[in-house]
């Protein structure tokens, strides 16, 4: 840490220095407005460990900054994969009506698949004019609800609610019965759903694409319990994207190509 201060304090030119000794004299007074000016300067060179400490000395006196100093804590620890620390800043800024803090705090729970909790905070930001949470809000609105106990027939069902949502608007989940192989067909896509207890394995993903093979199409497979890595390997190799369900029916990206698609 001592390494830290020494370079930020030295580094820039003697007007700079001459601050940042200055407000550091200050903060360690018990001024919370240098300590926050100190902070920011900081942040914004990137001295992210100094950042944090004077930001965090504004958020536990009575500053009228401690809001904004606890939503760069919480930007801190998130970039730096501390998220339940990150959960701690942002909420309690959110809670006081600060609106960044609402929007990062709902970007957080959709990330960890929360979709109820993401859609609150998306709500309370865009209420405050929050550009991006009324987008965000919006999008999710469309996005399939989390399902429940599925059957498989449910799973393809609400595979194809999400082929829609990714922008295949004509998908449609196949009859019941003999299928081909195919349980969703659009007119850029097919798709394949495995609900069962049983990870997907190589054979299963060649039969696949024997069945979608020069279609032109985009090949999406669903699985609820994984993919073997040869698996993997495979749909790799012929573009195939590769989802599995979570435990509120929710399809999450595997591989490179199905990240590709669910970012449309």
């Amino acid at each position: 840490m001592f390494d830290y201060f020494r370079h930020f304090f030295h580094e820039g030119d003697k007007k700079v220095r001459t601050e940042r000794r200055q407000l550091l004299r200050q903060a360690n007074q018990g001024d919370l407005d240098a300590a926050y000016k100190l902070a920011r300067q900081a942040y914004k060179v990137g001295d992210l460990l100094i950042a944090r400490k004077f930001f965090s000395k504004v958020v536990t006196g009575p500053s009228r900054d401690w809001a904004k100093a606890s939503l760069y804590v919480g930007t801190i620890d998130f970039n730096a994969g501390r998220m339940r620390d990150a959960e701690h800043y942002w909420k309690q800024a959110a809670e006081s009506g600060e609106t960044t803090s609402m929007y990062n705090l709902a970007v957080l729970y959709k990330k960890e698949d929360n979709i109820a909790a993401a859609l609150r905070w998306f709500e309370k930001a865009a209420i405050k004019g929050h550009a991006s949470a009324k987008k965000s809000l919006e999008d999710l609105k469309k996005m399939p609800s989390p399902q429940y106990n599925l059957t498989p027939r449910d799973a393809e069902l609400i595979a194809a609610k999400w082929m829609v949502y990714w922008g295949y608007y004509d998908a449609k989940a196949t009859p019941v019965g003999p299928d081909g192989g195919l349980d969703v067909i659009a007119s850029r896509a097919l798709a394949q759903v495995k609900y069962r207890n049983v990870k997907t394995s190589r054979t299963e993903i060649n039969e696949f694409h024997g069945s979608a093979e020069g279609s032109g199409k985009d090949e999406l497979y669903f699985s609820l319990s994984g993919y073997t890595q040869k698996a993997i390997d495979r749909a790799d190799e012929k573009d195939i994207a590769l989802f599995e369900f979570n435990d509120q029916g929710i399809p999450k990206p595997v591989n490179s190509e199905a990240r590709r698609i669910a970012s449309k």
